[in-house]
């Protein structure tokens, strides 16, 4: 793993002082948040952990979630029943276009336009509350 650490190392240091962008404010929480955070943090399903920056303050994913909530989907229901409640098409539109959902059979297009997103983390939601805690002991 030295390699691999040495590149994310690498990486780490050539990105971590670039200027551009800023933090989007339409969510005031975004707004708030230090634009000059920043951290990568690596983590394999054999248990392996790299971590790099700022990973120690929180702060919103936003969007970046949803990659892992459809993941999390994905691996309990598997693409078929993904592609069928939530759609995979494309979308000419912004992620959160109104017209794309209202022009929409399921009001979903897929699951990283914000519609999608929801719907895809409702299928995640679990009512018995006894559950969760159980699975997170």
């Amino acid at each position: 793993m030295a390699d691999f650490e040495r590149e994310i190392k690498y990486i780490y240091n050539k990105l971590k002082d670039t200027k551009g962008g800023r933090n989007a404010d339409y969510i005031p929480e975004l707004g708030k948040v230090n634009p000059n955070l920043y951290a990568i943090s690596i983590y394999g399903i054999d248990g392996y952990r790299y971590n790099i920056g700022d990973y120690k303050k929180e702060f919103a994913l936003e969007s970046c979630s949803k990659v892992f909530t459809l993941s999390l989907a994905l691996e309990k229901y598997g693409i078929k029943k993904i592609k069928h409640y939530i759609g995979n098409n494309k979308t000419l539109d912004t992620f959160n276009s109104i017209i794309e959902i209202e022009t929409n059979k399921l009001h979903t297009i897929n699951s990283f336009n914000n519609a999608g997103a929801m719907a895809t983390t409702s299928l995640l939601y679990e009512k018995d509350k006894k559950k969760i805690r159980k699975k997170n002991n």
